[in-house]
């Protein structure tokens, strides 16, 4: 990774979360390495809790949750080669109100949240994929979990054309 982009992704958890710039482990997710959009998860070894939070690099600005129009900037970034995980991984990052974590694998869904959801109705998990309808948009459906575990939440978004990006989760159940 690029010294200066490493050093803004550091400054901007220290301002947004408080870490020290120095601690800043930094991942590539979804395979976004070689795309517009970089999607970038963080930890930090001194940060309680330890939980992996999201950023973007755009053009070479870092963007994170809460920005304005950070999804919208993002998948418009990653462009029509982007995976159903790099949209995934980014509504889930950018485009819901809750902090969580995209399921690919009965494996990462906790016992409380599978008991919860087959409660409610029951669910099919599936890996993240993409719909399309007939007016040419894009839909990505996929499972999330909340960053505790303990809840499944089934989570679509839509994007028209060149438009914002619309996104609906709620309690995975109702299969």
């Amino acid at each position: 990774m690029h010294d200066e982009i490493q050093r803004q992704v550091g400054l901007v958890a220290a301002e947004a979360w408080g870490w020290n710039p120095d601690d800043v482990m930094i991942e590539t997710l979804a395979g976004t390495g070689e795309l517009e959009c970089r999607l970038l998860g963080l930890t930090s070894p001194n940060a309680l809790p330890s939980l992996r939070r999201t950023v973007a690099v755009v053009e070479g600005e870092v963007v994170f949750p809460g920005s304005a129009d950070a999804l919208d900037r993002v998948i418009a970034a990653c462009g029509a080669e982007a995976s159903a995980d790099v949209w995934a991984e980014a509504v889930a990052a950018f485009g819901t109100p809750r902090a969580g974590y995209v399921v690919r694998r009965e494996q990462e869904v906790s016992s409380l949240a599978h008991r919860r959801a087959m409660e409610n109705g029951g669910y099919a998990l599936h890996a993240p994929r993409f719909s399309r309808d007939d007016t040419g948009g894009r839909t990505v459906e996929f499972f999330m979990t909340d960053v505790e575990g303990a809840d499944l939440f089934r989570v679509t978004a839509t994007r028209e054309g060149e438009g914002p990006v619309q996104v609906s989760a709620g309690p995975a159940g109702g299969a």
